[in-house]
């Protein structure tokens, strides 16, 4: 049984599966892993949007974050559980032993590449190897063709999760065709939104101050990717057909590209402007805006562009404000864009093409009855994705996985040849070892090997026994000098590494309990193996 979580009714009513109201147990305490403001970027808004849905839900549970620093920004909220440095791998398991201790029942991880530390974001697995609780994975992206270490990486990942999120049914096919994963642990629930009212664009124009003009708008932090130079091509074509038209490119230059480059990205977009002569009809807006500020520039919008340059790119919250606010959507064939848009709720045009985008948003800016047609099936849309409809969704995948990871079990050992200590010391520390190994099947065998050193322990002796028969009785009253030392590092090891908290209190205990009593070892080799261990109990004890 999964005890702690919030039974309730809940609706599963994500696209493309059928609305099913049953009573299920979704988790009351979740630990969530990801980028988190101040830090501005996507996956930190998608992140804390995501928390505050959680705990908008009725019932709410308790969501304690876990946030990535990258070391350059400052000023975290009281909101935040714990940083995690995210190259300094013993944070990772720290955290995961954090998680641990606070109850939690579920880890939900935002995974994206390039905010983890490690080989492709491989030292995530120094802490979803450790924490014991099941893991809830949301993928921001899907590579069809990954390198080795994302691959590796991302496998890992796949094979501990509980619960596996995309966002798009595209991302489900990639993970099914080049990772191999049952289509049944996957589930698809769209990019979350604010719910805001449709507003009239000339409105809403006025109520920031924006001249009443045809306007286009771009959204997001630049970087060459996001293929504004290529709109800024096309205003030349769109200005001869709607002359007041005007371009607002609106959001700060990437930070990772200011790390590298500063401005030059952003000053050489404005230099193409002033080549081209548009000055009064494109503008740069360049500044971070908060949700509310966005809403209202979206809501001015007669028009919104998305002209990426990565075909790839399977999540935009972007695309999925502007959809939500009702805009009339101008987008490349990515792939997030190309299944939101379906059916005609928006345009898609080819990519680096900048005539195609001209003839498309120059059609929306002079044809208002295709235009305002377009609005009214995004927002209908949009309504499917509300954050509060996402949070149901998240829970009830969530309550499936938890569901799952109860049901699962260990394979029995093969026991026709009995059994020694040499056996069950070397399993357990193996297991405080095996990072890229489940958590549960570490900890499932860990326990299986601590109990068999226990029982070995015979105390009249002052050894552990090695040898065990078929009919689970002991051969021998002491075993030999190697099996004792070899047992006494398997004692350490797994005071200092085991993979949960309970193994490594017990391994201490029995360490400090049979170490002294067993005494000298005369053999050179168990005098080695003892001394290993002896060095192992310095990392829990370093006085």
């Amino acid at each position: 049984p999964i005890t702690g979580g919030l039974m309730k009714p809940i609706s599963l009513p994500w696209p493309g599966q059928p609305n099913v109201t049953r009573a299920i147990r979704v988790p009351g305490h979740i630990a969530l892993l990801g980028n988190f403001p101040p830090r501005r970027c996507g996956l930190a808004t998608f992140t804390h949007d995501s928390w505050q849905a959680l705990l908008a839900h009725d019932p709410a549970p308790r969501v304690d974050v876990y946030a990535m620093d990258d070391g350059q920004v400052e000023g975290y909220g009281s909101e935040i559980t714990r940083l995690i440095p995210q190259d300094d791998i013993a944070a990772y398991r720290q955290a995961a032993d954090a998680i641990d201790a606070s109850g939690a029942q579920m880890l939900w991880v935002q995974h994206e590449y390039g905010i983890f530390g490690g080989d492709a974001g491989s030292h995530l697995l120094a802490l979803v190897n450790r924490v014991t609780v099941p893991v809830a994975l949301t993928l921001h992206t899907v590579l069809e063709t990954p390198n080795a270490a994302q691959r590796a990486t991302l496998d890992a990942l796949l094979e501990r999760a509980a619960t596996i999120i995309v966002m798009a049914e595209r991302g489900r096919n990639i993970l099914i065709a080049t990772h191999g994963v049952d289509a049944a642990r996957i589930v698809v629930i769209p990019h979350g939104i604010p719910d805001r009212p449709f507003v009239d664009s000339v409105e809403a124009r006025r109520r920031i101050g924006l001249a009443e003009r045809p306007t286009i708008l771009t959204f997001g932090l630049l970087s060459p990717d996001k293929g504004i130079a290529d709109m800024i091509e096309a205003m030349p074509q769109v200005v001869a057909e709607c002359p007041d038209a005007h371009y607002v490119v609106l959001g700060a230059t990437h930070p990772h590209l200011i790390r590298h480059n500063g401005e030059a990205y952003r000053e050489s977009l404005v230099a193409r402007v002033a080549e081209l002569g548009l000055g009064n009809s494109v503008s740069f807006v360049d500044q971070f805006v908060e949700l509310d500020e966005l809403t209202n520039w979206l809501a001015a919008a007669d028009a919104y562009v998305t002209p990426y340059r990565n075909a790839a790119q399977i999540t935009s919250g972007t695309l999925a404000y502007a959809v939500g606010m009702g805009k009339a959507v101008v987008a490349t064939p990515y792939i997030h864009a190309t299944e939101l848009l379906a059916d005609d709720h928006g345009i898609i045009v080819p990519m680096l093409s900048p005539q195609a985008l001209g003839n498309a948003v120059a059609h929306l800016l002079t044809d208002s009855a295709a235009r305002d047609a377009i609005s009214a099936r995004a927002y209908a849309r949009g309504r499917e994705m509300i954050w509060p409809r996402n949070a149901e969704a998240v829970l009830g995948a969530m309550a499936k996985g938890l569901r799952a990871s109860a049901s699962r079990r260990v394979t029995q050992v093969d026991r026709d040849h009995g059994y020694c200590i040499d056996d069950n010391a070397r399993g357990l520390l193996l297991m405080a070892r095996a990072d890229d190994l489940p958590m549960e099947t570490r900890v499932a065998l860990s326990t299986t090997y601590a109990s068999f050193v226990q029982h070995a322990w015979n105390p009249d002796e002052a050894r552990y026994r090695n040898f065990m028969g078929y009919d689970r009785c002991w051969l021998e009253d002491a075993g030999s000098e190697d099996s004792n030392g070899r047992t006494l590092w398997a004692l350490g090891v797994a005071a200092a590494f085991g993979p949960s908290a309970a193994i490594r209190r017990w391994a201490a205990a029995c360490y400090d309990q049979t170490a002294a009593a067993i005494g000298d070892l005369a053999s050179p080799r168990a005098r080695a193996f003892a001394m290993l261990g002896a060095a192992e109990m310095l990392v829990v004890r370093p006085g």
